[in-house]
């Protein structure tokens, strides 16, 4: 069986340049939103969770997959990136974000992990990478989370980066980032 780490993350707290770095370190594929969307189209963008997008209006009041009243193409998406996600992980691998959590949910041979980080630290990463005021960085990050949790809420019905999604929560700064990349690469190798 294939061992697999899914990366649900904060915005700004460093999770997607963390579950690269353990994917480089252990010399398996990452698998992105990024990539998703290269590889099957724009199937993953008409549905994302940005605000003002299609899926963002739809989820905004919560709900679960499904719950929309006559419209299956919103489900057909989310299944489609359940089944790719689950197709590319036969092999070991990290896949950062896209509900990779609930997509292999109960399978033998994952470590779901959530990365968390204060606001006053994801606010200044933010602002320093995307050159942007503090101002602007903690509202980027203020929408990024609310439409992640909607995303999130919207198809599974739970709760984003709450305790019962993922087996390990943590913030790489309190460790160091080299300590974090470390630990995970350690954990990789318990993986059953």
């Amino acid at each position: 069986m294939a061992r697999v780490i899914t990366v649900g993350r904060q915005c700004g707290s460093g999770g997607h340049s963390l579950g690269v770095a353990v994917a480089e370190r252990l010399g398996v594929p990452w698998y992105d939103k990024a990539y998703l969307s290269r590889e099957w189209g724009d199937l993953f963008d008409r549905f994302d969770a940005r605000e003002g997008g299609l899926l963002y209006t739809l989820s905004a009041g919560g709900g679960r997959a499904g719950s929309l009243y006559g419209s299956s193409l919103e489900r057909d998406a989310w299944r489609a990136g359940m089944g790719a996600i689950r197709d590319l992980t036969r092999e070991d691998c990290v896949v950062i974000g896209r509900g990779g959590n609930w997509a292999l949910r109960g399978r033998e041979g994952c470590l779901h992990l959530f990365v968390k980080a204060p606001l006053p630290r994801r606010t200044a990463r933010v602002a320093r990478q995307q050159r942007l005021s503090l101002e602007e960085a903690g509202a980027l990050i203020r929408r990024a989370d609310r439409c992640r949790a909607a995303y999130y809420r919207f198809y599974t019905g739970g709760e984003w980066g709450g305790p019962g999604g993922y087996d390990c929560c943590l913030d790489p700064d309190r460790l160091g980032r080299e300590e974090t990349v470390a630990y995970l690469c350690r954990i990789w190798e318990k993986i059953r």
